[in-house]
């Protein structure tokens, strides 16, 4: 069997950490496939994907990005029929469904929950998309993310901190680094000084990047995480690949705003929202951190127990 692996060209490292935790699992990669251009690859004969994540991902694989000529376009090359969202899959790839999350709305066509059910059970990124599946009659379950799969093989912590786009999804300040226009200064400044003067900020952003593959960056940024003493964030993918690492991570987010994409592991991590950082209320032991109050083990053994099976060639 040969095997494909999933790369992306959005702005977001956290899709490439997703495919360094899909790769382990693979004896070779013969394809890189770009998750929003799944049609493409319709006359490479059969091969074996992990079908993870999020797909018609606004704006680069939904309806915002090609027009309708453009999409009939990539569908007639491909010899498929149908509508022109590049959404199910093509029959020559064998899909494992799992850390699947559904967003658009345009993916639950009736081929497209022809296709689910075809390949259920599907495993869930998050409890929302289970319970989208399951009132449409699809079988689901709660997988977790595939980067829970990740491990961790530093050997000891650096004992710094790390900001990772800590205040995101705040209208006019996404993902600014200090001294921006748009950071957030007035929940910056909340922080003790010693811990301001000594973090560390990274990004997950990377548009208009060319590095598509093999993921040189995202691999980095895996290895940072598995040695920091604390990691401060508002993105999904440092949170989770955090959990894994074994690594105490605090999530800062906005208590007026609903995220279901962390329906199911507010559980297993600290929150802390934008308004207790206003009032103050951290609640952090900065010189030693807490370990995070969940055990994510459990959910990885699962992940990996079915992503080594379907390697392997069970139900293939």
């Amino acid at each position: 069997m040969k095997f494909g692996l999933l790369y992306y060209k959005t702005g977001n490292y956290g899709d490439d950490i997703q495919s360094v935790a899909a790769e382990e699992f693979l004896p070779k990669v013969d394809y890189h496939i770009d998750r929003d251009r799944l049609s493409r690859y319709a006359r490479k004969g059969p091969f074996a994907l992990i079908l993870n994540g999020w797909f018609l991902c606004p704006p680069y694989g939904g309806v915002h990005m090609y027009k309708p000529y453009q999409r009939m376009f990539h569908r007639f090359r491909s010899g498929i029929t149908g509508k022109f969202y590049d959404w199910p899959p093509p029959p020559n790839i064998r899909p494992l469904l799992i850390a699947h999350y559904i967003h658009t709305p345009e993916i639950l066509t009736e081929e497209g929950l022809a296709f689910y059910k075809k390949h259920e059970p599907v495993g869930c990124r998050d409890l929302h998309t289970v319970r989208i599946l399951e009132a449409r009659g699809v079988k689901a379950y709660f997988s977790g993310c595939l980067t829970l799969t990740l491990q961790n093989r530093s050997s000891e912590r650096d004992g710094k901190i790390y900001f990772v786009d800590p205040f995101s999804w705040s209208a006019g300040h996404r993902f600014r680094f200090p001294g921006h226009s748009d950071f957030k200064n007035d929940l910056w400044d909340k922080f003790p000084k010693k811990v301001r003067e000594e973090a560390i900020f990274l990004t997950h952003d990377c548009y208009g990047r060319k590095d598509f593959y093999p993921f040189t960056r995202a691999r980095e940024l895996v290895e940072i995480y598995s040695r920091a003493k604390l990691v401060i964030t508002s993105r999904l993918h440092v949170v989770l690949p955090c959990l894994a690492l074994g690594t105490p991570v605090i999530l800062l987010y906005d208590r007026t705003r609903t995220d279901v994409r962390f329906d199911g592991v507010e559980g297993f991590l600290k929150r802390i929202s934008f308004q207790d950082i206003e009032a103050g209320n951290f609640g952090i032991d900065w010189e030693q951190p807490a370990p995070n109050p969940g055990n994510v083990s459990k959910l990885a053994a699962d992940l990996r127990a079915r992503c080594e099976a379907f390697v392997r060639g069970d139900g293939i």
